[in-house]
């Protein structure tokens, strides 16, 4: 059921601010996310209950303050500043593609 709250609120976040993007919403709620269970990002809660009222507090100090930069660097997109998940604030790097398969053989007649 998280995911038709998360995305309420985002929606609800971007009319009242509508100059930010969309790491800076995302990354407020999950800056003023309620903590549920163990402390940190946890298999069963992740980063906590999402709080519509703490994200909007937060956001009215500005989209810069509250979620991030919005000015990534050279060659980098908006996603280099985007956190989520269990492994935020990882640097992400590029899977290396896995070694193709060497072509099967045509059916002799």
């Amino acid at each position: 059921m998280a995911c038709p709250h998360v995305a309420g609120v985002a929606a609800l976040l971007w009319s009242h601010f509508p100059e930010c993007k969309n790491n800076q919403i995302r990354n407020a709620m999950i800056y003023s996310a309620v903590e549920s269970g163990s402390a940190g990002w946890d298999a069963y809660y992740g980063w906590g209950r999402v709080n519509a009222g703490n994200a909007y507090e937060l956001l009215k100090n500005g989209c810069e303050v509250a979620g991030g930069d919005s000015n990534p660097p050279a060659g980098e997109g908006l996603s280099y500043y985007a956190l989520g998940g269990k492994d935020q604030g990882v640097p992400l790097t590029p899977t290396p593609a896995p070694t193709p398969l060497p072509p099967t053989p045509a059916p002799t007649p």
